[in-house]
Parts: C-alpha cells; structure tokens; sequence
C-alpha cells in the first residue's frame, strides 16, 4: 500500500525501469501529462479517460492535442463515449510487452492525484488487459475528427493545476446574475482560451456570424465553399452583407483561428479581395468533414440542413485571434 509521495514512488520508482505506462483514470490532466513526458523521456502513455461524458475541459483538450502532436510516438489519449462513466484508477507498467506491476486505488493522472491531495494506490493482480480492451471497446481517440459528437467540450469554468512553484497564480472571480466561478490561470499554452472566456463574460468581445452558403448566390457549386469545382480555385468563405468582412479582419494580414474542435488554421481577407474570407487550409475539406460528407462534390444547403447549422460563428479574442465554432446545436461548446 502506497500512500506518502506517490509521484516518486509510483511514477519516478517504475519510469525508470519501464518504457510503456498504460493508465485508465477518471479524470487526467494535459499539464500533468506533460511533466511526466518531459522528465522521462524514454516513456510511453496510453491514457484512457473514463468520465469524459460529463464534458471535457476545452483547454485541457487542445493541451492534451498538443501534446500528441508534440510527442507522436509516445502519447495515446482516448475520451469514453459510453455510458456509464468509469471511475476507475489503473496504472500498469510494462517493459516491451512484459506487464512489470500494476496499481489500482484513488488518485486520477493529475497533479492533485499524485502530489497534492492525500490519495492510495495498491499493487494488485488479475486480468488486466480485459479492463483495458474494454476500455478501449467504449472509448475514442481525442484526435478523432467525430469527437464532438460525443463530448461536450466545456468553458464555463476553467482550472489550471500548477506544477512549477516558480510560476505566478492569478485568480480572477467572475460574477454574472447566473454563475459565480473562480479561475485559476497560469502561464498557460493556451491562454487565449481564458482570455476569451473572461472577456465575454464582461460583454466585451466581437461577434458575428458567416453563412457557409449565401442564399443569394447565384451560382453556389462554384463560388465561396465551392470554389475548388471551378478551375481549381481555393474554396473560401464569403461575407454576407451585414457581416463586411473589412469591419472584423486587418486587411492582408494572416489571422489565426482556434476551433470548437481543437484545430487550429490561418486565414487572410486580401484588400483586393476583402469580400472573401481565405484559408492556408482547405476550407471546404474541413466543413465537409464536419458535417459528415465523405464524397467530393458541392456542398449544398441541405447538407447544412442535415447537418443542424448553416453558418459559422466568429469571435474575436484578439486583434489577430478568432474563435470559429461550427459545432451543432445540440453541443454547446463555449458560453
């Protein structure tokens, strides 16, 4: 039974000698995960999330994003999309294919797990791997283009864990007539995120939206999202007339926009051009995959229809920093 210094002696202790740690937690923390890549390095994870159908973090999201993208060989994350929730603690170490030991008990792959609060966990036996293939049977990967159809992705309160004492903690209480939340925020990748959600709620941020399809087109399979069936133009985003794309966007400068989906893309609105909204991505590839459309023709409105929304909300964070949320109705994502 282990119940003092967990980090060192349950992570530290079998890093060391370990190169796979496979975990099923109810709940994990991006920054934690982070910490445990960066001090050993020749260690792999494979984290399974069992309370994810009560929503996830959206910061935590895009950290956890990051983190894959940073580490492609050595980070796995997967969200459960079945009910019920799992509330389970597992961590079971391996080196190559060989299961060294395994730890059962009640700390979550977080910093409050295994330094701060007052946790237990427990060598144990048994069939292991049954606990983990199930696992994987209700679960998908966070990188999943679907995600979003199975988990809400929240904002409405955001706690930071620190694990760098050096760092400065700032704490803002935010009061409106329906909620009162305490942010805790940290030098943190993504900050933008809190700045958004902090300027919102003081009513101070831009706001609009932009139709996928203008139903004033005159020829929409080949303009706008549909420009690529046409000479091979790029497919780009048109304003309509009560959205001048000149009152939102600088001129011929690249602007970057963060997803409700965890993407990040770059687009521009050319002066001579200020009526098209442009992407270094291909625009139409990601609205044809959201709402689900796998063949390569002009997107029309009743897949928009189908798909619940026909146009994208934009909002401004900073000068050059938008959110774009073309999530469905049913899933609210920011508010």
């Amino acid at each position: 039974m282990i119940k003092d210094n967990l980090y060192k002696n349950i992570i530290a202790e079998n890093a060391s000698v370990a190169n796979m740690l496979k975990i099923i937690s109810g709940y994990g923390s991006a920054k934690f995960t982070e910490r445990v890549l960066k001090e050993f390095p020749d260690l792999k994870i494979e984290l399974f999330l069992g309370m994810t159908m009560d929503g996830v973090s959206i910061i935590n999201h895009r950290h956890f994003l990051s983190l894959i993208e940073s580490y492609p060989n050595r980070l796995n994350v997967y969200y459960q999309v079945e009910n019920p929730n799992t509330h389970i603690k597992l961590y079971s170490w391996y080196y190559k294919t060989y299961n060294l030991i395994n730890f059962a008990g009640s700390a979550n792959f977080t910093e409050n797990g295994f330094i701060s609060n007052r946790e237990l966990l427990v060598p144990c036996n048994g069939d292991i791997e049954q606990l983990f293939l199930k696992q994987f049977e209700i679960s998908m990967d966070c990188q999943n283009s679907k995600i979003n159809e199975y988990i809400k992705f929240y904002n409405d309160e955001i706690i930071v864990e620190e694990t760098d004492e050096t760092q400065i903690n700032t704490q803002k209480t935010i009061n409106s007539e329906e909620n009162k939340s305490i942010i805790t925020a940290s030098n943190y990748r993504d900050k933008y995120f809190l700045n958004y959600y902090l300027r919102k709620k003081n009513e101070v941020i831009n706001e609009f939206k932009v139709p996928v399809l203008l139903k004033t087109e005159t020829s929409p399979d080949t303009t706008g999202i549909n420009a690529w069936n046409r000479k091979k133009q790029l497919p780009y985003l048109k304003q309509s007339p009560n959205y001048p794309f000149s009152k939102f966007f600088p001129l011929d400068k690249t602007v970057t926009f963060f997803t409700d989906d965890g993407r990040k893309i770059e687009g521009v609105v050319r002066g001579s051009k200020d009526r098209q909204l442009e992407f270094e991505h291909n625009i139409y590839e990601y609205i044809s995959n959201r709402i689900g459309l796998y063949e390569k023709r002009p997107i029309n409105f009743k897949d928009l229809l189908d798909y619940g929304r026909s146009y994208i909300t934009l909002s401004k964070i900073t000068d050059h920093e938008y959110l774009l949320d073309f999530s469905k109705p049913a899933a609210k994502y920011f508010v």
